[in-house]
């Protein structure tokens, strides 16, 4: 056998082993979603066809380098908050797979920004944020909040759009700076009073509702 030979049998032996691999992980993270989507025979009424969909499922994981197990509890994790009992969407998935576990849900970003209001720019260190994540989206929805004086609907779109953006990068590989300790040239202090925090939230979870 020539060299050639011994590295595509070399290949094709961790191909297959890759495969196997990712195959039992399928297998348990089946067993799992089939738990928490209760009516998961809506979307697979038979054995052949949820076998069929495990395939296509290998397939896709593979080729989105989804295949940590630590990837696959993000997307479980997600499924999990959604609470829904239908099996999830296999592109949803994968998306959720590459974000990291703290990453805010609308309502979320939206209490901790009205929190981070009684702080202002001003005294950004002392306000205890989750994460870098958390830190970027929060500070740019605060200083262009400030500047154009949104309105609670506006802000609503504005936090799911920061989302999704931001959702996006992380998916992409982007990785964050880390917070910087200098003041945005336009960001000043607005301390908001507990009463006004509680307003706040109080509105954007009454405009998350009715969306």
């Amino acid at each position: 056998m020539n060299a050639l030979q011994q590295t595509q049998q070399a290949n094709y032996v961790a191909s297959v082993d890759l495969t196997a691999q990712v195959s039992d992980l399928v297998n348990q993270l089946f067993n799992r979603l089939c738990t928490y989507c209760n009516r998961w025979r809506y979307n697979y009424p038979t054995d052949e066809a949820l076998e069929e969909a495990k395939f296509i499922w290998i397939e896709e994981l593979v080729n989105h380098d989804v295949l940590s197990v630590d990837m696959l509890e993000r997307g479980l994790a997600r499924v999990r908050a959604a609470r829904n009992d239908y099996f999830p969407n296999l592109f949803d998935f994968i998306e959720w797979c590459k974000i990291p576990m703290n990453f805010p849900s609308e309502e979320e970003l939206a209490q901790r920004l009205a929190s981070f209001q009684r702080y202002g720019m001003a005294d950004v260190d002392k306000f205890k944020f989750n994460s870098t994540v958390e830190y970027w989206l929060i500070t740019d929805l605060y200083c262009r909040c400030r500047r154009y004086t949104w309105s609670v609907e506006q802000l609503r779109k504005e936090i799911k759009q920061a989302l999704r953006n931001m959702a996006d990068r992380l998916k992409n590989g982007e990785v964050l700076p880390e917070p910087t300790k200098q003041l945005p040239s336009q960001a000043t202090s607005m301390p908001v009073s507990k009463a006004r925090q509680a307003e706040i939230i109080a509105s954007i979870k009454g405009s998350l509702r009715g969306h």
